[in-house]
């Protein structure tokens, strides 16, 4: 047994040394051709792609706004507004998104903090005139929170025509639902 063992490890030790004396082309030498799994570029990861929808819509070309408006919700562009370099794209493809009514309690914030009162305003007052999904509100403590808040803004604003549009959203929201 042990001499079938000893021929074997020779007989492997022979054909590894004829291996390796064998010259090699220069084509054997060079480094290894990468697999095609290896070469494959990794896909974007989602900011790469959140960046690029935002750079494309930055066009306002509608289709990339309502993609913008789509990937993002209403929420997340609400947020935007807050930046200052991505304000004016937020507004305007916050009226293409599907669920502008969860833009509402951040934007009251906005109007009570008097950050731009006007403007927002008159952003909700677009939004308000959107057609209402369909379904069940999910929130009834926020919508109740932001009637109060713009009671208070329709009652305690200093100028006329930001009562004025304070007053008719809430009129409009109590339209769509809204209770407080």
């Amino acid at each position: 047994m042990k001499r079938i063992v000893a021929l074997w490890l020779a007989h492997c030790q022979v054909l590894a040394f004829m291996g390796g004396c064998e010259k090699a082309s220069p084509r054997e030498t060079s480094l290894p051709v990468p697999t095609a799994a290896q070469s494959a570029v990794a896909p974007p990861t989602p900011e790469v792609r959140l960046e690029a929808l935002w750079l494309r819509a930055s066009t306002l070309d509608p289709l990339d706004l309502a993609a913008l408006a789509e990937q993002e919700g209403a929420e997340a562009l609400a947020a935007a507004l807050e930046q200052p370099s991505r304000s004016e794209l937020a507004r305007a493809a916050l009226p293409l998104a599907p669920d502008v009514d969860e833009a509402f309690p951040l934007l009251t914030a906005r109007v009570t903090k008097g950050q731009s009162p006007e403007a927002d305003l008159d952003l909700m007052l677009l939004l308000s005139a959107k057609p209402q999904a369909f379904g069940e509100r999910l929130q009834p403590e926020l919508d109740s929170n932001v009637l109060a808040q713009l009671e208070t803004v329709a009652k305690t604003a200093s100028e006329p025509r930001v009562r004025a549009k304070a007053e008719t959203l809430v009129s409009r929201l109590r339209e769509r639902g809204l209770e407080r």
